[in-house]
């Protein structure tokens, strides 16, 4: 099968740009640990850069995923269980009737540790870095290979357990979102090492 990172196309113009998520208190979350979040509170994103027209996908600035609600329904009926949706109200927008909102955050949910060793190429945190608390772990992946034989075959949307930025869909879900349309995002092709 085949596997791509999803990313966030940078490069259209006139668009918005999101900031920070937060949720009552606490901002800045992330979502990239494969928990599931709970909160009583909903998820407000802020808009960087006010004025530019809304995408179906974008990454805000702490790389949390924010998508429409027709792309949402397409990948939700393929990754199922292994996503969890949280509504998400972007600042200036307006809440729909019954209180509703047509943006929600992506929150992976399966981490797959198979990330090709040998093959991949990047950086690590080091005891010098300002994160001590990272050290060891991945702080770049330059080339990311993929062990195709630690992924299980129903999976279609994952982060990798050594390199949690990296959000990977199977060739099934590219398909599904490039035919609703999602705008914003893109598909970066992986190397894996075959089965």
């Amino acid at each position: 099968m085949r596997y791509y990172r999803l990313i966030e196309d940078a490069e259209i113009e006139g668009r918005w740009h999101l900031g920070n998520v937060r949720a009552g208190d606490a901002t800045g979350l992330t979502l990239d640990e494969g928990v599931e979040f709970s909160s009583e509170r909903r998820l407000c994103v802020g808009l960087a850069s006010p004025g530019g027209w809304p995408l179906e996908f974008t990454v805000t600035s702490l790389g949390v995923t924010i998508v429409r609600d027709r792309l949402k329904r397409v990948m939700a009926a393929i990754a199922r269980l292994d996503v969890q949706w949280i509504p998400a109200w972007i600042d200036g927008q307006r809440i729909q009737p019954g209180g509703t909102t047509e943006h929600a955050a992506l929150n992976p949910l399966r981490l797959i540790q198979c990330l090709d060793e040998q093959l991949s190429e990047g950086f690590r945190w080091t005891e010098g870095d300002h994160r001590k608390d990272l050290a060891g772990n991945y702080r770049q992946v330059t080339r990311l290979v993929l062990d195709e034989s630690r992924i299980p075959d129903d999976t279609h949307l994952f982060r990798v357990k050594e390199w949690t930025a990296a959000v990977i869909v199977s060739e099934e879900m590219k398909r599904a979102m490039e035919t609703v349309g999602c705008l914003g995002a893109r598909f970066q092709a992986i190397a894996a090492l075959a089965r």
